[in-house]
């Protein structure tokens, strides 16, 4: 084991998370049994928030800003220069209030693995459970996440925080896609109607 392997380790004990490692030429979500991706049909937001949840998992176990840096970059790449910082610190508010109330250890897969873990399917569920209000759903998967934690105050307004994020920019996605086509329409439209 490495120095870099005994350091995570060790900060993963300390601070609650745990990394389900690979070996070289493996992967850890086929190994032990885990859904692809695609199986749940994430919109973009969501496989954002995955990968970036994945990267601030690392940070964290590794002491490396290394792991902040690609989360910025990737959330930025891919939700724009001021969205993705922003579900970067989402993100971050989050996992800090799952590691205060939380009973035992997150677990969580590397950086674009294509499988998806059962702490992660819980987390990405909560979340969409607040989006789309389901009270019922939100409370069942809120006790899951925590492991029946007693205190559930930070991490539910850290979740909220984070499903008002992900609704505003399905909002603005869906708007802008509107838009853009119904422009086009009404110029092809525009166009035709000369023609004849």
């Amino acid at each position: 084991m490495s120095a870099f392997d005994k350091r995570a380790k060790s900060n993963s004990k300390a601070i609650g998370l745990e990394h389900t490692n690979e070996t070289p030429g493996s992967c850890a979500g086929r190994a032990n049994g885990f859904p692809l991706r695609r199986e749940f049909g994430f919109t973009l937001v969501e496989d954002v928030t995955l990968d970036v949840f994945r990267c601030i998992c690392d940070a964290y176990v590794t002491g490396s800003a290394q792991g902040w840096d690609v989360a910025i970059s990737t959330a930025s790449e891919k939700l724009g220069s001021n969205d993705g910082p922003l579900l970067v610190a989402r993100v971050t508010a989050f996992l800090r209030a799952l590691k205060a109330e939380r009973m035992g250890n997150v677990s969580y897969l590397g950086f674009g693995c294509s499988h998806v873990c059962p702490d992660e399917v819980a987390i990405l569920t909560l979340i969409k459970s607040i989006r789309l209000n389901d009270a019922n759903v939100c409370d069942t998967v809120l006790q899951l996440v925590l492991l029946d934690g007693r205190s559930t105050d930070l991490t539910t307004s850290a979740a909220r925080l984070l499903a008002e994020f992900h609704r505003s920019h399905l909002v603005r996605t869906a708007s802008a896609s509107r838009f853009d086509g119904g422009s086009v329409t009404t110029l092809e439209s525009h166009r035709a109607a000369r023609l004849h």
